[in-house]
């Protein structure tokens, strides 16, 4: 069940920039070099916690802002910059921004942040599931913090609407020092003054990414019968939305946003889901 609260989430429909050099963005809408982009959507939704002990996330306020140059970027919490190819539908970004790994074991009230949208494992725990439960959930285990990570992603296809994306990031801020990469497709059709947008991925997570979200270790609890040492895996997922332009300001969203998690993560005693699903719906208004 929902609980009501209130989370501000700066974010786009999906992770990935806007394509500067074109001046439109990767959900079909154009943007002014040099001006900033500021819109907010009032709604409701939320996005379920797979995390023992974790509740679902309700979402009321998402914003979204951004500001292009010919190269350079800020698009909500993500800064860059763009080199277009000389062949066309081709350019690569180099980029720093907030990965939001952490989202799930924030219990207060407060701040998300999305950026402007890819095996070995050991298992330590040797007690039995039920006990396990009881013992370790997301309220008693230590802090877990977003990395500040560096990137580079390869932009390809015909049109910011129709491209395939591939990114790989490494966390710089000495966080967990993991590895992400990403290949996703994007394609986006026009209606009328409807906009469908669909984008389907594939994320992988290298093992000290997983690990310091996912394992459980001395610094959680003392227990070594509940340690779990998490390994790399594939998290295949989907995003989905549609908007429509009202007029000038006011608009429609809606969105849904699905990714399964791997047994490296979901086995260990820290999580009782196998997946983490968004939706919202709301209200647009472009400043």
């Amino acid at each position: 069940m929902l609980k009501i609260r209130l989370f501000i989430l700066i974010c786009t429909l999906f992770t990935g920039p806007a394509l500067a050099a074109s001046g439109c963005n990767s959900k079909g809408e154009c943007i002014d070099t040099g001006q900033w982009r500021v819109a907010a959507a009032v709604g409701a939704g939320g996005r379920t916690n797979p995390l023992r002990g974790g509740s679902t996330q309700s979402l009321v306020l998402i914003g979204d802002i951004a500001w292009y140059a010919e190269s350079f970027y800020f698009d909500n919490f993500e800064l860059g910059y763009q080199w277009q190819s000389n062949q066309p539908g081709l350019s690569v970004d180099a980029y720093l921004v907030i990965d939001r790994e952490a989202r799930p074991f924030f219990s207060y009230e407060g701040f998300d942040a999305t950026p402007a949208e890819l095996f070995s494992r050991e298992q330590l725990a040797v007690t039995p599931a039920a006990e396990a439960n009881t013992e370790i959930n997301v309220d008693n285990i230590a802090d877990r913090r977003n990395g500040g990570h560096a990137g580079v992603r390869l932009h390809a296809g015909s049109s910011p609407a129709n491209e395939w994306q591939f990114s790989v990031e490494k966390d710089i801020a000495g966080i967990h020092q993991g590895v992400k990469a990403r290949i996703a497709w994007r394609f986006s059709h026009r209606w009328q003054k409807w906009l469908f947008s669909v984008s389907p991925q594939l994320v992988w997570n290298n093992r000290t990414f997983n690990d310091y979200y996912y394992g459980i270790d001395g610094k959680d609890t003392p227990d070594k019968r509940l340690w779990y040492s998490a390994g790399s895996g594939f998290r295949p997922g989907v995003n989905v939305a549609v908007t429509r332009q009202f007029n000038k300001h006011w608009g429609l969203l809606a969105f849904t946003r699905y990714q399964y998690l791997p047994d490296a993560v979901t086995e260990s005693p820290l999580l009782t889901g196998h997946d983490i699903l968004t939706v919202f719906t709301g209200l647009t208004y472009q400043f």
